[in-house]
Protein backbone atom coordinates (compact mmCIF):
# COMPACT_ATOMS: atom_id res chain seq x y z
CA UNK A 1 0.00 0.00 0.00
CA UNK A 2 1.42 2.91 -1.09
CA UNK A 3 1.80 6.47 1.77
CA UNK A 4 -0.97 8.50 0.41
CA UNK A 5 -3.75 5.98 0.48
CA UNK A 6 -2.34 5.09 3.62
CA UNK A 7 -2.78 8.75 4.83
CA UNK A 8 -6.11 8.91 3.17
CA UNK A 9 -7.31 5.81 5.18
CA UNK A 10 -6.24 7.40 8.15
CA UNK A 11 -8.21 10.16 7.53
CA UNK A 12 -11.13 8.42 6.99
CA UNK A 13 -10.15 6.31 10.45
CA UNK A 14 -10.29 9.71 12.27
CA UNK A 15 -13.29 10.81 10.36
CA UNK A 16 -15.34 7.77 11.42
CA UNK A 17 -13.94 8.26 15.06
CA UNK A 18 -16.06 11.67 15.17
CA UNK A 19 -18.77 10.30 13.92
CA UNK A 20 -19.09 7.52 16.59
CA UNK A 21 -18.64 9.92 19.37
CA UNK A 22 -20.93 12.58 18.48
CA UNK A 23 -23.30 8.78 18.83
CA UNK A 24 -21.77 8.24 22.11
CA UNK A 25 -22.17 11.73 23.14
CA UNK A 26 -25.51 12.15 22.12
CA UNK A 27 -26.51 8.89 23.94
CA UNK A 28 -25.12 9.93 26.85
CA UNK A 29 -25.83 13.27 26.71
CA UNK A 30 -22.44 14.92 28.81
CA UNK A 31 -22.86 18.16 27.04
CA UNK A 32 -21.23 20.08 30.14
CA UNK A 33 -17.63 18.03 29.95
CA UNK A 34 -17.88 18.52 26.17
CA UNK A 35 -17.90 22.28 26.79
CA UNK A 36 -15.53 21.91 29.44
CA UNK A 37 -12.70 20.91 26.84
CA UNK A 38 -13.95 22.91 24.45
CA UNK A 39 -13.09 26.06 26.54
CA UNK A 40 -9.26 24.59 27.00
CA UNK A 41 -8.62 23.80 23.00
CA UNK A 42 -10.70 26.88 21.58
CA UNK A 43 -8.22 27.49 18.78
CA UNK A 44 -8.91 24.24 17.40
CA UNK A 45 -12.13 23.15 15.13
CA UNK A 46 -15.15 20.99 17.21
CA UNK A 47 -13.48 18.26 15.04
CA UNK A 48 -10.20 18.21 16.49
CA UNK A 49 -11.76 19.26 20.23
CA UNK A 50 -13.43 16.06 19.62
CA UNK A 51 -10.24 14.05 18.36
CA UNK A 52 -7.86 15.58 21.36
CA UNK A 53 -10.27 14.85 24.00
CA UNK A 54 -11.39 11.33 23.31
CA UNK A 55 -7.25 10.43 22.34
CA UNK A 56 -7.01 12.07 25.81
CA UNK A 57 -9.86 10.00 27.70
CA UNK A 58 -8.34 6.92 25.89
CA UNK A 59 -5.12 7.12 26.74
CA UNK A 60 -5.58 8.69 30.32
CA UNK A 61 -3.57 11.99 29.13
CA UNK A 62 -4.50 15.52 30.41
CA UNK A 63 -4.18 17.20 27.49
CA UNK A 64 -3.61 20.61 28.20
CA UNK A 65 -1.34 21.88 25.22
CA UNK A 66 0.16 19.99 21.77
CA UNK A 67 2.56 21.00 19.25
CA UNK A 68 4.13 18.90 16.42
CA UNK A 69 7.17 17.17 17.83
CA UNK A 70 9.50 19.45 15.39
CA UNK A 71 7.62 22.76 16.81
CA UNK A 72 8.66 21.45 20.30
CA UNK A 73 12.20 21.19 19.35
CA UNK A 74 11.83 24.70 18.20
CA UNK A 75 11.41 25.96 21.98
CA UNK A 76 13.55 23.45 23.18
CA UNK A 77 11.91 20.70 24.35
CA UNK A 78 12.12 17.16 23.27
CA UNK A 79 9.22 14.42 22.59
CA UNK A 80 9.93 11.89 25.02
CA UNK A 81 11.11 8.65 23.41
CA UNK A 82 8.24 6.35 22.95
CA UNK A 83 5.23 8.88 23.12
CA UNK A 84 2.74 8.10 20.94
CA UNK A 85 1.83 10.98 19.32
CA UNK A 86 -2.30 12.41 18.86
CA UNK A 87 -3.83 12.86 16.07
CA UNK A 88 -5.46 16.01 14.35
CA UNK A 89 -6.70 16.59 10.91
CA UNK A 90 -5.35 19.68 9.42
CA UNK A 91 -7.17 21.38 6.17
CA UNK A 92 -5.36 21.04 2.62
CA UNK A 93 -6.32 24.47 0.72
CA UNK A 94 -6.01 25.09 -2.88
CA UNK A 95 -5.79 28.14 -4.75
CA UNK A 96 -7.75 29.76 -8.05
CA UNK A 97 -8.66 32.18 -10.43
CA UNK A 98 -12.22 33.27 -9.47
CA UNK A 99 -13.05 34.76 -12.87
CA UNK A 100 -15.84 33.24 -14.55
CA UNK A 101 -14.59 31.73 -17.68
CA UNK A 102 -10.81 32.40 -17.17
CA UNK A 103 -8.82 31.28 -20.34
CA UNK A 104 -6.36 29.56 -17.98
CA UNK A 105 -9.10 27.18 -16.66
CA UNK A 106 -8.52 28.43 -12.98
CA UNK A 107 -4.93 28.02 -12.61
CA UNK A 108 -2.85 30.56 -10.29
CA UNK A 109 0.98 31.22 -9.84
CA UNK A 110 2.96 31.66 -6.92
CA UNK A 111 4.91 34.59 -6.86
CA UNK A 112 7.78 34.19 -4.59
CA UNK A 113 8.61 37.62 -4.02
CA UNK A 114 5.42 39.00 -2.83
CA UNK A 115 4.64 35.36 -1.25
CA UNK A 116 0.90 35.19 -3.37
CA UNK A 117 -0.95 33.79 -5.78
CA UNK A 118 -1.96 35.56 -9.24
CA UNK A 119 -3.53 34.52 -12.47
CA UNK A 120 -1.32 35.39 -15.40
CA UNK A 121 -3.92 35.96 -17.76
CA UNK A 122 -4.50 38.70 -15.47
CA UNK A 123 -3.22 40.05 -11.93
CA UNK A 124 -6.24 41.90 -11.44
CA UNK A 125 -8.36 38.75 -11.15
CA UNK A 126 -9.17 37.67 -7.61
CA UNK A 127 -7.95 34.38 -6.46
CA UNK A 128 -9.98 32.18 -3.93
CA UNK A 129 -9.13 29.21 -1.84
CA UNK A 130 -11.05 26.59 -1.33
CA UNK A 131 -10.93 22.98 0.99
CA UNK A 132 -9.60 19.87 -1.07
CA UNK A 133 -9.65 17.58 2.07
CA UNK A 134 -7.76 16.95 5.30
CA UNK A 135 -4.39 15.16 6.47
CA UNK A 136 -3.59 13.69 9.24
CA UNK A 137 -0.87 15.49 11.84
CA UNK A 138 0.80 14.45 14.57
CA UNK A 139 1.04 16.32 17.86
CA UNK A 140 2.61 15.55 21.55
CA UNK A 141 1.01 17.03 24.53
CA UNK A 142 3.44 19.22 26.61
CA UNK A 143 3.32 16.46 29.51
CA UNK A 144 5.24 14.25 26.93
CA UNK A 145 8.33 16.18 26.23
CA UNK A 146 10.93 17.20 28.59
CA UNK A 147 13.87 19.68 28.26
CA UNK A 148 13.71 23.97 28.53
CA UNK A 149 11.37 25.18 31.09
CA UNK A 150 8.52 27.42 29.40
CA UNK A 151 6.47 29.98 30.96
CA UNK A 152 2.66 28.96 30.39
CA UNK A 153 0.66 31.55 30.11
CA UNK A 154 -3.14 30.36 29.98
CA UNK A 155 -5.91 32.70 28.80
CA UNK A 156 -7.08 32.00 32.54
CA UNK A 157 -3.67 33.97 33.30
CA UNK A 158 -4.37 36.67 31.59
CA UNK A 159 -7.73 37.51 32.23
CA UNK A 160 -6.75 37.23 36.10
CA UNK A 161 -7.66 40.36 38.09
CA UNK A 162 -9.35 41.82 34.47
CA UNK A 163 -13.03 41.80 35.19
CA UNK A 164 -13.52 45.83 33.98
CA UNK A 165 -11.60 44.56 30.92
CA UNK A 166 -13.55 41.59 30.08
CA UNK A 167 -16.99 43.41 30.21
CA UNK A 168 -15.50 46.61 28.19
CA UNK A 169 -14.38 44.06 25.88
CA UNK A 170 -17.79 42.33 25.65
CA UNK A 171 -19.53 45.46 24.87
CA UNK A 172 -17.08 46.45 22.70
CA UNK A 173 -17.47 43.55 20.28
CA UNK A 174 -21.21 44.03 20.24
CA UNK A 175 -21.04 47.90 19.82
CA UNK A 176 -18.95 46.74 16.73
CA UNK A 177 -21.76 45.51 15.12
CA UNK A 178 -23.73 48.49 16.09
CA UNK A 179 -25.21 47.23 19.17
CA UNK A 180 -25.88 49.04 22.26
CA UNK A 181 -25.38 47.79 25.61
CA UNK A 182 -27.84 48.25 28.23
CA UNK A 183 -28.06 47.11 32.23
CA UNK A 184 -31.38 47.61 33.50
CA UNK A 185 -34.00 45.51 33.74
CA UNK A 186 -35.05 42.85 31.07
CA UNK A 187 -38.34 42.16 32.54
CA UNK A 188 -38.77 38.66 33.60
CA UNK A 189 -35.33 37.35 31.82
CA UNK A 190 -31.71 37.83 32.78
CA UNK A 191 -31.33 39.38 29.71
CA UNK A 192 -31.91 39.85 26.00
CA UNK A 193 -31.01 40.88 22.27
CA UNK A 194 -32.99 42.61 19.72
CA UNK A 195 -31.86 42.34 16.37
CA UNK A 196 -34.88 44.59 15.29
CA UNK A 197 -33.71 47.48 17.66
CA UNK A 198 -30.14 46.43 17.62
CA UNK A 199 -30.07 46.62 21.45
CA UNK A 200 -28.77 43.91 24.11
CA UNK A 201 -30.16 44.63 27.63
CA UNK A 202 -28.83 42.64 30.93
CA UNK A 203 -30.07 42.78 34.48
CA UNK A 204 -27.36 44.32 36.34
CA UNK A 205 -28.98 43.21 39.32
CA UNK A 206 -26.75 39.54 39.53
CA UNK A 207 -23.23 39.09 40.28
CA UNK A 208 -20.34 39.91 38.09
CA UNK A 209 -19.49 36.67 36.36
CA UNK A 210 -23.36 35.92 35.58
CA UNK A 211 -23.69 38.97 34.00
CA UNK A 212 -20.90 38.53 31.85
CA UNK A 213 -21.83 34.88 31.30
CA UNK A 214 -25.68 36.74 29.99
CA UNK A 215 -24.05 39.40 27.76
CA UNK A 216 -21.69 36.62 26.37
CA UNK A 217 -25.13 33.99 25.43
CA UNK A 218 -26.71 37.69 24.07
CA UNK A 219 -23.64 37.95 21.99
CA UNK A 220 -24.16 34.25 21.01
CA UNK A 221 -27.15 35.15 19.89
CA UNK A 222 -26.09 38.09 17.60
CA UNK A 223 -23.83 36.52 16.24
CA UNK A 224 -25.34 33.27 15.25
CA UNK A 225 -28.88 34.21 14.94
CA UNK A 226 -29.76 37.50 13.27
CA UNK A 227 -32.82 35.58 11.16
CA UNK A 228 -35.20 35.39 13.59
CA UNK A 229 -37.68 34.16 11.35
CA UNK A 230 -37.88 30.37 12.32
CA UNK A 231 -36.88 31.34 16.12
CA UNK A 232 -39.72 29.87 17.48
CA UNK A 233 -39.17 26.66 15.88
CA UNK A 234 -35.37 26.32 16.20
CA UNK A 235 -35.84 28.13 19.90
CA UNK A 236 -34.28 25.27 22.06
CA UNK A 237 -31.30 24.81 19.46
CA UNK A 238 -30.76 28.49 19.14
CA UNK A 239 -30.68 29.08 23.20
CA UNK A 240 -28.29 25.85 23.77
CA UNK A 241 -26.12 26.95 21.69
CA UNK A 242 -25.93 30.38 22.89
CA UNK A 243 -25.70 29.15 26.04
CA UNK A 244 -23.00 27.04 24.85
CA UNK A 245 -21.13 29.82 23.63
CA UNK A 246 -21.54 31.75 27.21
CA UNK A 247 -20.22 28.40 29.07
CA UNK A 248 -16.99 27.78 26.56
CA UNK A 249 -16.39 31.53 26.87
CA UNK A 250 -16.91 31.96 30.70
CA UNK A 251 -15.19 28.89 31.39
CA UNK A 252 -11.90 29.41 28.92
CA UNK A 253 -12.26 33.62 31.17
CA UNK A 254 -12.37 31.65 34.49
CA UNK A 255 -15.39 33.63 35.33
CA UNK A 256 -17.86 31.89 37.35
CA UNK A 257 -20.88 32.81 39.35
CA UNK A 258 -24.25 31.51 41.11
CA UNK A 259 -26.06 30.84 37.63
CA UNK A 260 -23.39 27.93 36.93
CA UNK A 261 -25.98 25.12 37.84
CA UNK A 262 -28.64 26.47 35.74
CA UNK A 263 -26.17 26.34 32.43
CA UNK A 264 -25.36 22.85 33.52
CA UNK A 265 -28.94 21.87 33.66
CA UNK A 266 -29.91 23.81 30.15
CA UNK A 267 -27.31 22.62 28.19
CA UNK A 268 -27.76 18.86 29.29
CA UNK A 269 -31.44 18.30 28.60
CA UNK A 270 -30.85 19.13 25.15
CA UNK A 271 -29.75 16.60 22.74
CA UNK A 272 -31.68 13.88 22.70
CA UNK A 273 -34.06 14.85 20.02
CA UNK A 274 -31.34 16.11 17.59
CA UNK A 275 -30.39 14.64 14.41
CA UNK A 276 -26.31 13.93 14.26
CA UNK A 277 -26.95 16.91 11.46
CA UNK A 278 -28.10 19.25 14.06
CA UNK A 279 -25.51 18.49 16.34
CA UNK A 280 -22.23 19.14 14.18
CA UNK A 281 -23.51 22.04 13.15
CA UNK A 282 -24.52 23.47 16.75
CA UNK A 283 -20.76 22.19 17.88
CA UNK A 284 -19.67 24.32 15.06
CA UNK A 285 -21.52 27.30 15.53
CA UNK A 286 -20.27 27.15 19.56
CA UNK A 287 -16.72 26.68 18.11
CA UNK A 288 -16.59 29.58 16.32
CA UNK A 289 -18.63 32.06 17.69
CA UNK A 290 -16.60 31.27 21.37
CA UNK A 291 -13.20 31.74 18.96
CA UNK A 292 -14.28 34.95 17.88
CA UNK A 293 -15.22 36.38 21.13
CA UNK A 294 -12.42 35.11 22.80
CA UNK A 295 -9.86 36.58 20.25
CA UNK A 296 -11.77 39.86 20.72
CA UNK A 297 -11.23 39.93 24.38
CA UNK A 298 -7.77 38.76 24.07
CA UNK A 299 -6.63 41.23 21.61
CA UNK A 300 -8.65 44.06 24.18
CA UNK A 301 -6.65 42.91 27.20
Amino acid sequence: MNTKTKASDRVEELTALIDDKIDALMADNDWVNTLKFMSTQHNYSWQNQFLLWWQGLATGTDITYVRGYKQWQEIGRQVRKGEEAFDVLAPLIARRCAEKGCSHKGRVIYNRASKSFYCPVNEAHRVEQFLTGFRDVKVFDISQTEGDPIKMITFKDKCENASDEIWEALVSLAESHDFQVELRSAGSAEGYCSHQLKKIVIDPSNDFGYRVKVLAHEIGHLLLHADIKDYAQQRARYETEAEGVAWVVCEALGVHSDGDDYSFGYISTWGGENTKANVKKSLSSIQKTSKTILDFIESSL
